[in-house]
């Protein structure tokens, strides 16, 4: 599902024609705590703006998304005008965008949300596939596969024609066999390269295996920025008590290219000390700088670019051993969008 539609069904924000004072966040159904008759009406769409439109006329200063309910009638005793509620961003959805913003950096050719990426050996992991790159050296791509293959057998065979040799992908996948699946790799790439590619090239292009790489992302990586947030939290409470969208998705790329941020606690936990930093967004440019310089020399400089960027929703540029990166995102409009929206669950 496009990325606006789903910020469209999960950002509901009533509003009252005419005025277009915000009143309240509803839920993802469309329905919510509404007074009297309105309770249990149905919204309907009064104007969308933000990444796919423009504000015009009567729309131009009221928030990205909103909506009015059915009768037009004002709903103002909802919340005071001067407190209205802060945007809060379903957790799929912030998992959704997260994910785009991260396969921007990874993706083959810098393109978000490209299931068909894929890499060869040039890293030493054997071989590279999908949304965030999994691979058969730090057996992520194993696991994956073997969720498509007991999914739709027949659809995952049909994938890989003559000159692929499935059946010996088949048993290293089904018995789990690390050391089995990088050799077939190599011998895949060496004896018959356009197949290999062709093969997986077909799997990318399945819908029922596309879910289940979206699936596989954030089940495997939101946990990790569940344990960054509580780790953060452990040094500055005060500063975490709500998780703004454009933290989220900085601690989900780091998740995916570092395993989160606690392996650097105490360098950030020192920094936080002596530096006192008085907001988030402050608070997570030191926790991704130093998680950042926990990296092989080679590669600080583009984490820190990474996850700066993502919190600035613009390319920024880092150097750090002498190594200078500068990378940009074609999601970073979401950022300038939605960054400051809380995230719902935290």
């Amino acid at each position: 599902m496009p990325i606006d539609d789903l910020i469209t069904r999960s950002l509901r924000i009533e509003t009252c024609y005419g005025s277009m004072r915000p009143a309240k966040v509803v839920g993802l159904d469309g329905r919510g705590p509404r007074p009297g008759g309105l309770r249990n009406a149905p919204l309907k769409m009064l104007g969308l703006a933000g990444p796919l439109g423009t504000r015009s006329g009567v729309f131009a200063d009221v928030p990205d998304i909103f909506y009015g309910n059915p009768n037009d009638e004002c709903v103002w005793n909802a919340i005071p005008a001067a407190a209205p509620e802060a945007i809060v961003i379903a957790l799929a959805t912030a998992q959704e965008m997260a994910l785009t913003l991260t396969t921007g950096y990874e993706g083959e050719g810098g393109k978000a949300m490209n299931y068909q990426s894929l890499g060869d050996n040039f890293d030493g992991q054997g071989m590279s596939f999908g949304l965030i790159q999994w691979n058969f050296g730090q057996n992520t791509l194993g696991p994956l596969l073997l969720k498509m293959l007991n999914a739709d057998a027949t659809a995952f065979e049909a994938c890989f024609g003559k000159g692929t040799d499935f059946a010996t992908l088949k048993t290293a996948l089904e018995g789990s066999k690390q050391a089995d699946q990088l050799a077939w790799t190599a011998a895949a790439i060496k004896t018959n390269r356009l197949a290999w590619q062709s093969a997986f090239r077909a799997v990318g292009a399945n819908d029922t295996f596309n879910r289940i790489q979206r699936e596989q992302a954030a089940g495997q990586y939101h946990p990790i920025v569940v344990n960054s947030v509580e780790s953060l939290r452990g040094i500055s409470p005060d500063l975490l008590k709500t998780i703004e969208f454009r933290s989220y998705a900085a601690l989900f790329d780091t998740a995916v290219q570092q395993n989160g941020t606690v392996a650097a606690a105490a360098a950030i936990k020192a920094r936080v000390t002596k530096e006192k930093p008085t907001t988030q967004i402050e608070l997570l440019k030191i926790a991704v700088t130093e998680r950042a310089r926990k990296a092989n020399d080679r590669w600080v400089a583009d984490c820190m670019s990474r996850r700066l960027g993502l919190l600035a929703g613009e390319a920024v540029k880092a150097t750090e051993h002498e190594i200078t990166a500068t990378r940009n995102n074609p999601g970073f409009s979401l950022i300038a969008s939605y960054g400051t929206a809380n995230v719902a669950g935290f």
